[in-house]
């Protein structure tokens, strides 16, 4: 089972680092509304690491914490800088170099909803977290404007598509549920993207989700899924904090 966007071709990773290395500070709100503060963890897993976003994010925060970044990509990994407490692996989530009750914290920004077998995810996950540890997932959520936007656009235009479905709060109870694990908190948070101009954010979205699209069409693609205002785009992820009860 593969933890990464298996989807991303090297045209399309291009397009993705462009966007992130032109704008990195767009979605800075994600990372905050992650409230990763309240944890104190020895050892981190993050799934689905890319180039870094979340990784390096964690790093700051938790300095001291060891933090484990995984992808299925060696070039993704490759971009993220060196950092003393962060160590790079290239494998699946079921390959962890980590024995039963050893992760404090996992955590997954903006990928699950590419995971395959999400079940096995929470079965591996239930064993490798320690009593009272705790499984952070932000990803799109179900029934929101932005499903609907990766629904009408991203599925069409993404030049190695984007054929996917998203997770509902009843979808994460089920899964947690199924391996003894309790839903603390979930909830649909307003993480907006913020750009200094209107050609700022359709350059950013055109490439971040590389979509064979023209920007005419793109903007008039986001206008009718989003309320623009002052040069933001109105994002949301839902964020759900699952706690290990085994």
């Amino acid at each position: 089972m593969r933890v990464c966007n298996t989807e991303f071709n090297e045209e399309r990773t291009r397009m993705y680092l462009y966007a992130m290395n032109r704008s990195p500070n767009a979605r800075n709100s994600e990372l905050a509304a992650l409230e990763l503060t309240e944890f104190s963890p020895n050892r981190v897993i993050e799934l689905g690491a890319g180039e870094g976003f979340l990784t390096k994010y964690l790093s700051s925060c938790h300095p001291k914490s060891q933090i484990y970044a995984i992808d299925a990509s060696q070039f993704m990994l490759s971009q993220i800088p060196e950092m003393d407490n962060v160590v790079q692996l290239e494998q699946d989530v079921v390959c962890l170099p980590s024995g039963n009750g050893s992760v404090d914290l996992i955590i997954s920004l903006a990928n699950f909803h590419h995971v395959g077998r999400k079940e096995r995810l929470f079965t591996d996950a239930s064993m490798i977290l320690n009593e009272d540890g705790y499984f952070i997932i932000a990803d799109v959520h179900d029934g929101t404007p932005v499903q609907d936007f990766f629904d009408d656009v991203v599925k069409e235009y993404c030049i190695t598509s984007h054929n996917f479905t998203f997770i509902s709060t009843e979808d994460i109870q089920n899964l947690s549920g199924s391996v003894g694990m309790q839903v603390e908190k979930s909830e649909i948070k307003d993480t907006p993207w913020e750009f200094h101009s209107e050609e700022e954010m359709m350059i950013f979205v055109k490439h971040l989700f590389g979509l064979d699209i023209s920007y005419r069409v793109l903007k008039d693609k986001v206008d009718q899924h989003f309320p623009i205002q002052n040069n933001t785009l109105p994002w949301q992820l839902g964020y759900h904090y699952i706690k290990n009860e085994n």
